[in-house]
């Protein structure tokens, strides 16, 4: 008590940082505030659902608190999420980087790049293992008082070990990443995928993941959502629903009024 529960219960009073906000209040109203430090957020839609647009949204949030904050992607990259981030907060579209941008459009996205300056957001495209991860985060901790990580995603992270199957790799992969943020206390956010079951499913659970022992064991809160196939014009984007799949000590709430933007790839609840 002395030692762990008094001090997070002083931090609490003094209002220092314990919690860090996901950027949409009803789910920071349902989680208390947001995700603890120390906590693995994992999150799943459908493919085409928007992951990386929900991840990429969640670090520039926290990221514009002034919080360090790190993306890992294996998929996509530094200036392909730069082209996101921008069109997330500039006027422009997702649709305007391509060979025959005009000159004013360029301009204009290099203007408004500059509200990045300031910003501590970090973007690695390098890291392949959990092992790239650590280190990076803890040159940024050590450095920058590294808060936050965003690993998109962790099934495509390479294992520790050799000569061990798809499933195997990706429990080594989870139990290493659940350890990430308990010991460098940050919340670390990771989208994973569903495997052929749950992509068929019309409303996927836990166990629909690929590698879903591992990830009902390590995971401190799991966020769900669907969206809606077709496009709806009166609200300019996908409508769907998002969920909290599973939470220690939070509301397994659902939020309707969901939607993605998608030629803004950003998501509004």
């Amino acid at each position: 008590m002395e030692y762990e529960v008094f001090p997070r219960l002083d931090k609490f009073v003094s209002g220092e940082l314990v919690k860090i906000p996901f950027g949409f209040d009803r789910l920071d109203i349902s989680t208390n505030g947001g995700a603890s430090l120390g906590e693995l957020v994992v999150y799943g839609a459908l493919p085409k659902s928007g992951k990386s647009s929900m991840m990429l949204q969640i670090a520039r949030h926290i990221a514009s608190l002034g919080l360090p904050t790190l993306v890992v992607s294996l998929e996509m990259l530094n200036y392909e999420n730069g082209f996101r981030f921008l069109a997330q907060s500039s006027k422009y579209s997702v649709n305007v980087f391509r060979p025959d941008m005009r000159d004013f459009v360029a301009d204009g996205l290099k203007a408004h790049a500059h509200e990045y300056y300031e910003m501590p957001l970090y973007l690695d495209q390098k890291a392949r293992s959990m092992k790239d991860v650590r280190k990076e985060v803890k040159r940024l901790k050590d450095i920058m008082g590294l808060k936050a990580a965003v690993i998109d995603y962790p099934q495509l992270m390479k294992g520790e070990r050799r000569n061990i199957g798809r499933t195997e790799r990706i429990e080594e992969v989870f139990y290493d990443m659940k350890e990430l943020p308990m010991t460098e206390e940050i919340v670390v956010h990771a989208p994973a995928q569903f495997n052929r079951e749950g992509i068929k499913s019309d409303c996927p659970t836990l166990a629909h993941f690929d590698g879903s022992s591992a990830i009902e064991k390590t995971a401190n809160l799991g966020i769900f959502w669907q969206l809606e196939k077709e496009y709806s014009p009166d609200v300019d984007g996908r409508k769907g629903r998002l969920w909290i799949e599973m939470g220690r000590s939070v509301a397994n709430d659902s939020f309707e009024g969901l939607v993605f933007h998608g030629k803004d790839a950003r998501f509004s609840l």
